[in-house]
């Protein structure tokens, strides 16, 4: 996914200007971003020069708010998902996470110090990587013949599994059909984790196809 620079404006559905976003790369090569301005549904200036209160919910039914200086959150946060049904509270200083926990439908709390962790092999990249290679049948009419990049999806879900493969771009020849084979039978990884909570991610992967593959 391509990162985001510059600035980036947000309207409400009746053309409304809601916020002003503007991110960044840092040393570490992460995105980040500050909130430089944010209204309310009735027009107010919530945020003004990345000082003040932010409180939004998106067409999900996510919500969260809190205290925004210099442009990131700060103090006490609070907010709720609809749809994955846990509330959370985390504690900021300086726009870094120094605390959060999220209480679920049944509940039960999740501490966490990461708001999401992403969903990784349980032996690594390179290890998955080479599962791909080791397992990804050339049809033999395509064998050294036919070249090019295969972009797929699938979904990790809660349990590390990975399901749903689909073909975004192929090549034919029988070679769509082995990416999704061997995705099928690739193992578990660890599950993605937002809020200490596990959560279904989506994940794109390209396959290159190159002359001389086994």
């Amino acid at each position: 996914m391509e990162k985001k620079i510059g600035k980036e404006y947000n309207w409400y559905d009746n053309g409304n200007l809601k916020s002003e976003i503007e991110y960044f790369e840092s040393k570490d090569k992460k995105e980040i971003f500050k909130i430089n301005n944010y209204w309310n549904l009735q027009k107010e200036r919530m945020v003004a020069d990345g000082n003040g209160d932010y409180q939004d919910i998106d067409e999900d039914g996510y919500e969260e708010g809190g205290t925004v200086k210099d442009g990131v959150p700060d103090g006490t946060w609070k907010g709720k998902s609809i749809k994955q049904k846990y509330t959370f509270v985390e504690n900021y200083k300086n726009g870094k996470l120094t605390s959060g926990i999220s209480t679920d439908s049944f509940n039960i709390e999740h501490p966490y110090d990461i708001v999401f962790q992403a969903p990784a092999p349980k032996k690594g990249m390179n290890s998955f990587y080479k599962f791909i290679g080791l397992n990804f049948h050339i049809p033999q009419e395509a064998r050294n013949k036919i070249t090019g990049k295969i972009y797929l999806s699938f979904i990790i879900d809660k349990n590390g599994k990975l399901i749903e493969p689909t073909i975004l771009k192929g090549i034919g020849h029988g070679l769509d059909e082995s990416a999704i084979n061997v995705i099928t039978f690739a193992k578990n990884w660890n599950p993605g984790i937002k809020r200490g909570i596990p959560v279904r991610v989506n994940y794109t992967l390209p396959i290159t196809i190159a002359k001389n593959t086994p």
